[in-house]
C-alpha cells in the first residue's frame, strides 16, 4: 500500500548564469504545467544580464530565487535542493523546456515518493533551432550505467528520499554529476518506474559541448569510485568508449 495519500510537490530546480537568450521559453514552459503542487527554484550566480529580469517578468511569485556563487553546476544544484520543499525534485537548464502543458501532471500519475525514488520519462534532444536529434525510449535497464547516463535528469524525477540515503551531488563532478548520483546506488539500485511520457526538450549545448575526451575521463573516474564491476571491465569499457570517439 502507498504510505503518501496527497498530491507531493515537485521542485524544479533551475540553475542560471547569463542565460536572458533561453531562459524565457524554460519559465513559461514550468509556469503553464496543469500539475498543481510545484515551486521553482531558481539559483543564479549573479547574472549581469537580464536573466532575472526575465524570470521575474514571467514567473512574477511564482519562483523563489536564490543568488549564489556555486562552484559549477554540481553546486548550483545542491543549493537548489537546500532551498527547495518538494518531495520530488526535478532539474533542468535555460533552454530546456516541458514538452506538453501536462508533462509533469502526466509523469506524477500514482507516483509516491516514499516508494518510487525514481520516475523517468522520455525526452526529445532538440537543437538550439528546436530540430529534434532523437527522443528516447523509456526501456531502461540497470546495466546499461556500465557505460552511460541511460537516464537524462531531464526526464526524471528523483525523491527527497533517495538524496537522504545517497546524498547530494559531487562537486568535484564538472560534467556527471547526474550520473554520479546514479552510480552511488548501483549495487542497490531501486527500481525505476517508466512512464510512456515526454516530459521535456533537452537543448543541445552545456558544459560537456567539445569536451568528449573530459567527459569520458570523468565517467571512468565515476565508475571506479562507486566500484560498479570489476577493474578489468571498466577498463575494457574506458578504452572502447575512447575508440568509439576517436581518442587516444
Amino acid at each position: 500500500m502507498k504510505k503518501y495519500t496527497q498530491n507531493p510537490k515537485i521542485s524544479v530546480i533551475l540553475p542560471t548564469l547569463n542565460d536572458e537568450k533561453f531562459v524565457r521559453t524554460t519559465v513559461e514552459s514550468f509556469i503553464i504545467q496543469t500539475y498543481i503542487n510545484k515551486e521553482l527554484v531558481v539559483v543564479d550566480g549573479y547574472s549581469k544580464d537580464k536573466t532575472l529580469e526575465v524570470i521575474k517578468n514571467v514567473a512574477k511569485d511564482n519562483a523563489t530565487i536564490v543568488m549564489a556563487k556555486p562552484q559549477g553546476i554540481s553546486d548550483a544544484f545542491n543549493c537548489g535542493i537546500a532551498a527547495s520543499q518538494g518531495e520530488y525534485l526535478y532539474f533542468m537548464g535555460a533552454g530546456d523546456v516541458f514538452e506538453d502543458g501536462d508533462s509533469l501532471e502526466n509523469l506524477m500519475k500514482g507516483t509516491d515518493p516514499v516508494i518510487d525514488w525514481l520516475v523517468a520519462g522520455q525526452i526529445r534532444r532538440v537543437t538550439q533551432f528546436g530540430e529534434v536529434m532523437y527522443t528516447t525510449t523509456n526501456k531502461f535497464q540497470k546495466w546499461q550505467l556500465l557505460y552511460k547516463m541511460a537516464i537524462p535528469h531531464q526526464g526524471l524525477l528523483t525523491s527527497k528520499y533517495y538524496f537522504e540515503k545517497f546524498g547530494l551531488f559531487d562537486t568535484s563532478c564538472r560534467y556527471a554529476m547526474d550520473y554520479d548520483l546514479l552510480l552511488r546506488a548501483y549495487n542497490d539500485f531501486p527500481e525505476v518506474v517508466q512512464k510512456e511520457v515526454v516530459v521535456a526538450r533537452w537543448m543541445e549545448g552545456g558544459v560537456g559541448q567539445n569536451e568528449t575526451a573530459k567527459v569520458i575521463e570523468e565517467y571512468q573516474r565515476i565508475r571506479n569510485k562507486n566500484k560498479i564491476a570489476p577493474w578489468w571491465l571498466l577498463n575494457i569499457i574506458y578504452y572502447l568508449s575512447k575508440w568509439r570517439y576517436g581518442i587516444r
